[in-house]
């Protein structure tokens, strides 16, 4: 069986639009004081067996994350709370909403994906067609 091609200009197009709805539908208004929408660093590994994405969230509840796969794309959002009480001196730990979309490649099977939170770190691994 021949791979389907991926069309980079199409999937990325259809990102952006996801990514736009996301925004506008998924995330809290922002109040005044808030730090912002903010990115995750994150980490992205192919293996023969699966995609395993590695996301650093520590001081998030695992309850408010939430991890979306439509078609070929991956996203999380989610909330970190501000930390301390008391007048601030120094911020450098992002608080406030955040969202990441992940363009997968072909023959990812989202529907089975394996989800872990420990430490702080979400760990989403998604198998894969090893032929593809």
């Amino acid at each position: 069986m021949a791979p389907k091609s991926w069309d980079v200009g199409h999937e990325l197009q259809a990102l952006r639009e996801r990514m736009s709805r996301l925004f506008e539908e998924e995330l809290p208004r922002q109040g005044r004081g808030s730090t912002g929408a903010f990115s995750p660093a994150t980490d992205v590994y192919l293996t023969e067996q699966a995609v395993v994405v590695t996301m650093e969230l520590p001081g998030v509840d695992p309850a408010r994350v939430a991890i979306h796969c439509e078609e070929q794309v991956l996203t999380v959002s989610g909330e970190r709370p501000p930390s301390g009480d008391g007048a601030c001196l120094q911020i450098e730990r992002k608080s406030g909403p955040f969202l990441r979309s992940l363009l997968l490649p072909p023959g990812v099977r989202t529907a089975e994906r394996r989800v872990r939170f420990e430490d702080g770190l979400l760990t989403v691994e998604l198998p894969r067609d090893p032929e593809l």
